[in-house]
C-alpha cells in the first residue's frame, strides 16, 4: 500500500463504530492474502506488520487510554498457526527447561511477574508476527519477529512500588536456544530488579543463565556452551526522578530530554560492538557492564533490529519524540520506519523498542 492508502486505512479504523472489529477485519484479510506465518517473504511479512502497526495506532487513537484497543491487532487464525509452530519448537522437553524451578519466595513483589514470564515463554506468542505491551503510566513496547523463526527478543515493563523496571534481552547463537537465553536473562534481571541491582548483580545474572544453559537437561537436547545460546541485556530502572541503565551487548539504550522547543538525546553506549554477553560462564566482569545514571529523562531501549535498520537511529528517535509525547505513537512510528527499511533492504531481524512514558 502507498501512503495515501495507509492513511485511508487508518481513517477507516479510527472512524469505525467498532474500531477493534474493523481492525481485525482488515488484518485478517491481509493475513489470508500473504499466507499467514508460513510466508517467508520479507516484503510480504514486513508489509503485513506495517499495516498492523497502522491499525494498532489508529485503534489506540480511537479507544485509548487503557489496553482494550490492543485487541484490534489480535488474530485467532494467527494464534492457531503460532500454536502449531510453538508445539514443534518445544518438543522433546524444551518446555520443561523454560519452566525451570525457582525459589518460592512468596513475599517477593517479583514473583507474580516471574510466573507470568514462565507462561509466556512456552506460549505461542514468540511465533506471532508481533507482540505489544502497554502499561499506562509506565511505558510501551512493540516487538516484530523475523518471519521464519521464533522471536529471540524478550522484554518486560513493570513496577515495584515507586521503581519502574524496563528489561530487554536479545538472544543470540543457536536458533533453538537463543530465545531461551534471552528469556532467562530477562527473568533473572526482573527478579533482581525488585530489590535494586548493580553491576555485580548483572554479573550474577550471567552466571545463573550460564549454569542453566549448561544444565545436563539442556545438553541432552543438543546444546552445549556457546552454541546453546547467549543474550544481550538492558535493564532500565526509574525511581524518584532518576534513571539508571545497565547494558551488556550491542542492544542500545537512549535517554531523551525535552527542553521546551525540541528533544535532546543521548546514546548510552561506549560503542555498538558486541564486547560482552549474558550466559557464558566466567567471562562477564563488572568492568564490562556499562552503567549510566541520568536525571529526569525518558528511556528508549532498542534491539539491534532497530538500530541496524535505521540510517540514523538517534535522529529518528529525536524526530518522533519531538512530534509526540505518547510512547505508543512514538514506538509505532519508529517501528514503521524500520519495517519500511526491511522491505527496501529485503532483509529482516527481530526488532524491539521500549519507550518509557513521560509521566513521572
Amino acid at each position: 500500500m502507498d501512503n495515501s492508502a495507509l492513511r485511508k486505512l487508518a481513517d477507516s479504523v479510527r472512524s469505525a463504530p467498532d474500531p477493534v472489529r474493523k481492525g481485525r477485519e482488515v488484518l485478517l484479510d491481509e493475513y489470508r492474502r500473504i499466507g499467514g506465518v508460513h510466508e517467508t517473504s520479507v516484503a510480504l511479512s514486513a508489509g503485513f506488520e506495517l499495516i498492523r502497526s497502522i491499525v494498532a495506532q489508529a485503534a489506540y487513537e480511537a479507544l485509548g487510554p487503557g489496553t482494550g484497543w490492543l485487541r484490534a491487532v489480535e488474530l485467532e487464525a494467527e494464534m492457531d498457526d503460532a500454536s502449531k509452530a510453538c508445539g514443534e519448537h518445544l518438543r522433546n522437553g524444551l518446555a520443561n527447561i523454560f519452566m525451570r524451578a525457582y525459589p518460592e519466595e512468596s513475599n517477593s513483589p517479583a514473583l507474580g511477574f516471574r510466573r507470568a514470564l514462565e507462561l509466556e515463554a512456552i506460549s505461542p506468542y514468540r511465533f506471532l508476527g508481533s507482540t505489544r505491551m502497554h502499561v499506562p503510566g509506565l511505558g510501551y513496547a512493540v516487538s516484530v519477529r523475523k518471519r521464519y523463526a521464533e522471536n529471540q527478543d524478550s522484554y518486560r515493563i513493570c513496577s515495584f512500588g515507586r521503581r519502574k523496571a524496563f528489561v530487554f534481552g536479545d538472544g543470540c547463537g543457536s536458533a533453538r536456544f537463543a530465545s531461551l537465553a534471552s528469556h532467562l536473562a530477562v527473568r533473572e534481571a526482573l527478579w533482581k530488579s525488585a530489590n535494586g541491582i548493580g553491576r555485580a548483580g548483572v554479573c550474577d545474572i550471567s552466571e545463573t543463565v550460564a549454569a542453566m544453559l549448561n544444565d545436563e537437561k539442556v545438553r541432552a537436547l543438543g546444546g552445549n556452551g556457546l552454541n546453546t545460546g547467549i543474550s544481550t541485556l538492558l535493564v532500565g530502572l526509574t525511581e524518584n526522578g532518576r534513571s539508571k541503565v545497565f547494558k551488556v551487548g550491542d542492544s542500545i539504550p537512549f535517554m531523551v530530554w525535552n527542553d521546551g522547543d525540541a528533544d535532546m538525546l543521548e546514546e548510552l553506549a561506549v560503542d555498538r560492538v558486541m564486547r560482552s554477553v549474558i550466559g557464558t560462564a566466567g567471562t562477564l566482569v563488572e568492568s564490562s557492564v556499562e552503567e549510566y545514571e541520568r536525571e529526569s529523562g525518558r528511556m528508549v531501549l532498542t534491539s539491534d533490529g532497530i538500530t541496524n535498520y535505521l540510517d540514523d537511529c538517534p535522529k529518528e528517535i529525536a524526530r518522533w519524540t519531538t512530534l509526540s509525547d505518547d510512547p505508543v505513537i512514538i514506538s509505532e512510528r519508529l517501528m514503521r520506519s524500520v519495517l519500511r527499511n526491511q522491505m527496501a533492504y529485503n532483509h529482516s531481524d527481530d526488532a524491539t523498542i521500549i519507550v518509557e512514558d513521560s509521566v513521572r
